[in-house]
């Protein structure tokens, strides 16, 4: 079995650019190449995201009481613990230094924050980015 990764970004004029990771996976079957399944993963970055998605997520994220809080709703959306408590004791950390969040780059600069947890945390507080 061989695995393909192509990279590249697509451009939505009306909202939001993306990163897309697309991963096809081709299996010799008889002899013959057949397509086994296909997959891709979008992962958002700040300046992915157009200043109404950011505003909504930073209100989102601003009123979160707690890091437990902010790790619960991005594990409720995700299906799985994707945040830790300690990363998400980081950001409320960051969030106190500033007062509260202003830019998604903010968000982004927070150790330990790479493109997978940020886009797990933006689709948690958004809802469906």
């Amino acid at each position: 079995m061989t695995a393909q990764t192509i990279r590249c970004t697509v451009s939505q004029r009306s909202s939001i650019a993306t990163a897309i990771r697309f991963e096809i996976a081709n299996v010799k079957h008889k002899g013959h190449h057949k397509m086994n399944g296909q997959g891709f993963h979008i992962y958002w970055w700040p300046k992915n995201i157009n200043s109404e998605t950011s505003n909504k997520i930073l209100d989102r994220l601003n009123s979160l009481n707690s890091a437990e809080e902010l790790a619960s709703v991005v594990a409720a959306y995700a299906g799985r613990r994707v945040l830790s408590i300690r990363i998400a004791q980081r950001i409320f950390g960051m969030k106190e230094e500033l007062g509260r969040f202003q830019d998604l780059r903010q968000v982004a600069a927070v150790p330990g924050i790479g493109t997978k947890r940020f886009t797990s945390i933006i689709n948690a507080l958004n809802g469906h980015v």
